[in-house]
């Protein structure tokens, strides 16, 4: 089984889109970080409008979170996978398990004592 192909444009467009958004997100919440903490500790006392800026902050977070979660993710889907020149069975289906030789069965093995149930 070969690997599913994967278009490099298309995962450098991705990953250029997730990074640019994340800076975006990033200087948004500083910014209203900054007109938070402007806001509620200013020379005037604790201004009524700080709870707005606070609100709008915990709002950019949680949205960005959601976007940039998504962003990343299809980034991520998009990446190319790389394989040895003779992959194994293991390699190929994403498996290492396959990789491995089977366990010996306890239950019939003969050298292992039965469950104390029977």
């Amino acid at each position: 089984m070969r690997p599913v192909p994967t278009d490099l444009v298309a995962y450098r467009r991705a990953r250029r889109v997730a990074r640019v958004a994340t800076l975006v997100v990033v200087l948004v919440v500083v910014d209203l970080t900054i007109a938070t903490v402007q806001q509620l500790v200013g020379p005037g006392g604790v201004n009524p409008f700080g709870t707005l800026s606070f609100l709008l902050l915990a709002g950019a977070v949680a949205g960005g979170f959601v976007v940039l979660s998504r962003l990343w993710r299809r980034s991520y889907r998009l990446r190319p996978v790389t394989l040895s020149t003779s992959p194994t069975v293991g390699e190929l289906y994403g498996m290492p398990e396959l990789d491995a030789p089977p366990r010996p069965h306890r239950g019939l093995n003969g050298q292992d004592p039965p469950p104390s149930r029977w």
